[in-house]
């Protein structure tokens, strides 16, 4: 009985180890509610540098590299950040000019880019309060930006 009682721990704790292992992967990109088609984007070329680049909706259904967010903690950081998942030393951040959702790198930029929270379905700025929020009406290059109107409302669309 008590080989069969090792075995089964021994079972569970690779499951457990596994699913460890599996959480780093909660990554996802974004779509405003209701608005299926359209997902949160990057802009500027894929694999161009990341800082100053605006954030828009692009029409697609397939995520990739520049539709991949992750929002959670960041090691030497206070708080909740929506990362860049192909580089977390990035994350979305609000333009001073103009309010557009931007990427800027997290060392020069934390205090800005730190969420209210970790909420994935209304992301709000710590600081300003002001909500991640896409102009209507929502079409291809819809702009992204921090405060004022419209769909303030997000959907993880994984």
């Amino acid at each position: 009985m008590k080989t069969l009682s090792k075995k089964l721990l021994t079972a569970c704790l690779a499951l457990v180890m596994a699913c460890a292992m599996a959480l780093p992967s909660f990554a996802a990109s974004y779509r405003p509610n209701g608005q299926f088609g359209y997902l949160l984007n990057i802009n500027g070329s894929t694999g161009s540098a990341y800082q100053g680049r605006a954030l828009n909706l692009m029409q697609t259904s397939t995520m990739g590299k520049d539709q991949n967010f992750l929002i959670g903690t960041r090691s030497g950081y206070t708080g909740y950040y929506m990362m860049v998942t192909a580089n977390v030393n990035y994350a979305v951040n609000r333009s001073d000019s103009n309010g557009r959702a931007i990427i800027w790198p997290l060392s020069t930029g934390s205090a800005d880019s730190r969420l209210y929270d970790n909420s994935e379905s209304v992301i709000r700025l710590y600081y300003s309060r002001e909500l991640l929020t896409a102009r209507e009406p929502v079409g291809p290059w819809s702009t992204v930006y921090f405060g004022g109107s419209g769909i303030s409302v997000w959907v993880r669309a994984n």
